[in-house]
């Protein structure tokens, strides 16, 4: 039996979400953290605009 492959989209959202939740985790101070929860916001906005595009397609 094969392991369940992730459509590339998911694993560009999963490997995505990796980085910026090692970026919350690796924050120094309070701003930074706050600088890294705006980044995450914009990021899964871009991420519903882009599957939408996908859809459509």
């Amino acid at each position: 039996a094969r392991g369940r492959h992730l459509p590339e989209s998911e694993a560009i959202r999963s490997f995505s979400t990796s980085l910026i939740l090692c970026e919350i985790i690796n924050a120094k101070d309070r701003q930074s953290v706050l600088d890294t929860r705006n980044l995450l916001s914009e990021s899964l906005s871009l991420w519903e605009h882009w599957d939408i595009g996908v859809i459509a397609a």
